[in-house]
């Protein structure tokens, strides 16, 4: 009997796909991981961006600026109750710890009317923008709970 080497047989063909099969799942694994990473990256800059964004627009149009933040749904920048700049929605998984500011106001100066910290709460880890007074600086600290 001759062997046709032609071809691959049925078994080596199943060998080969459940190789590439475990490949494939090994790179998937660490994605949720990732994603939520990447998230948590994500809402600290857009936080950070619109802080910046409130202490330019007041020190720009010599007009306060109010940003306050709502539990865990969104936070708003305003320059009263009628007049919103913006309003952005809390990602999932986010949570805005009490004891902290729930809001700050950005003079004309630029500088902030007081000074603390803001906390929030994410996958086992705190997430703090402290503000200085008569500096207008804002820091972001992470730690692990």
């Amino acid at each position: 009997m001759k062997w046709n080497s032609r071809g691959y047989t049925l078994l080596e063909a199943l060998l080969v796909l459940m190789m590439i099969s475990a490949m494939l799942l090994i790179t998937v694994i660490p994605y949720p991981k990732m994603q939520k990473q990447l998230d948590k990256q994500m809402f600290i800059t857009q936080l950070r961006a619109d802080m910046e964004r409130a202490q330019m627009y007041a020190l720009s149009h010599q007009k306060s600026v109010f940003l306050r933040f709502y539990s865990s749904e969104k936070y708003v920048g305003s320059l009263s109750s009628q007049e919103i700049l913006f309003t952005r929605k809390v990602p999932e998984g986010f949570e805005f710890l009490r004891g902290g500011m729930d809001s700050i106001t950005f003079l004309p100066t630029g500088n902030t009317n007081q000074f603390g910290t803001i906390a929030i709460k994410f996958d086992h880890q705190i997430i703090q923008f402290t503000f200085y007074i008569g500096k207008g600086r804002i820091n972001v600290k992470e730690e692990s709970i």
